[in-house]
């Protein structure tokens, strides 16, 4: 699985699926480490006159499996949760990226609910 194309998605359908417009003015900070197998998708809020804070992340980290197939997990946070939530998408699931990152986006989304 290509780490920069699955962030994308994931950002694109939280864009998508957003319910309010907090998330789609937030700023979005990627960053991947291709030899790790490391993507990050962090939402930071700025408002003005008040410091940046950091909403919430999405690690994913890639895994190769036996039969040199690969496992994508995906760690979700929140920054007013100190519990996270991962979602894994096995090879099986690979035809069915759009759902997989669909689904991640619906999971964080309902993480976010009661942030401000």
């Amino acid at each position: 699985m290509r780490l920069i194309t699955t962030i994308a998605l994931i950002e694109k359908a939280i864009e998508e699926k957003s319910p309010s417009s907090n998330v789609t003015s937030w700023n979005k900070v990627r960053s991947i480490n291709y030899h790790e197998g490391v993507a990050r998708l962090s939402f930071v809020s700025q408002e003005s006159g008040k410091e940046t804070q950091t909403v919430g992340s999405i690690i994913l980290k890639s895994y190769e499996l036996a039969g040199n197939n690969t496992c994508l997990k995906a760690h979700l946070n929140w920054a007013n949760k100190p519990e996270g939530q991962v979602i894994t998408l096995y090879p099986k699931d690979q035809p069915k990226l759009h759902e997989g990152t669909k689904e991640i986006a619906e999971a964080w989304l309902g993480g976010t609910a009661d942030l401000n």
